[in-house]
């Protein structure tokens, strides 16, 4: 995934929506900002459904 994708993808929780933290310089530095229960808010799982679309197509 591009470094500037992983910077700007949102989730939402209980309060809100977030980002990632942990991201520095386009990489994830630790991997226990994915834990829990959040699902991609709808903005960042459009832009991942065309980074799919656009590798695989």
């Amino acid at each position: 995934m591009p470094g500037e994708l992983l910077e700007r993808l949102t989730f939402t929780a209980r309060r809100g929506e977030r980002t990632l933290k942990y991201v520095e310089d386009g990489r994830l530095l630790r991997s226990n900002s994915l834990q829990g229960i959040y699902r991609l808010a709808p903005a960042s799982a459009a832009e991942l459904r065309r980074l799919v679309a656009d590798r695989f197509a």
